[in-house]
C-alpha cells in the first residue's frame, strides 16, 4: 500500500481545504447516484420519464468530470500523469458527456420537456 501523500509535514487528507473538497465530491457523487436510481426505478416501473433520464445523464456525466478534475487537483502534478488512475478516468468520462446525446442535447431535451409541462 502506498504511503499517504504529505503536505507541510501532515497527510494531505488532514487539511481542511482538502476535506471540504472531498466532502463536496462525495455529495455530488451521491446526488448523481440518486438521480440515476430514480430514473432507473421509473423505467423499471414502466413509467419511464425522459426528462428525468436526461437530467440524470446530464448531471452524472458532468459531475464525473468535475470530480475527476478535482481529484487531479488533489493529486497535484502526479494526478495528471498516467501513473495515477484519475487521469484515465477523466479522459474516459468525456465519452459520457458526448455519447447518447451530448450535454447540450440533454439540456435541450430537459428545457423542451419543462416547457411542454408548463404549456399544457
Amino acid at each position: 500500500m502506498r504511503p499517504s501523500r504529505k503536505s507541510m509535514g501532515v497527510p494531505l487528507h488532514s487539511h481542511q481545504a482538502i476535506q471540504f473538497k472531498l466532502a463536496d465530491m462525495e455529495t455530488q457523487v451521491e446526488a448523481a447516484r440518486l438521480l440515476v436510481r430514480q430514473a432507473a426505478a421509473s423505467h423499471d416501473a414502466d413509467r419511464a420519464d425522459k426528462q428525468l433520464s436526461s437530467i440524470a445523464k446530464l448531471f452524472a456525466s458532468e459531475m464525473a468530470s468535475r470530480v475527476g478534475w478535482d481529484s487531479i487537483q488533489i493529486h497535484g502534478g502526479a494526478g495528471y500523469t498516467k501513473d495515477v488512475c484519475v487521469e484515465r478516468l477523466v479522459r474516459d468520462n468525456k465519452l459520457c458527456e458526448i455519447g447518447e446525446g451530448s450535454s447540450e442535447v440533454q439540456r435541450m431535451l430537459i428545457a423542451r420537456a419543462e416547457y411542454a409541462k408548463r404549456s399544457a
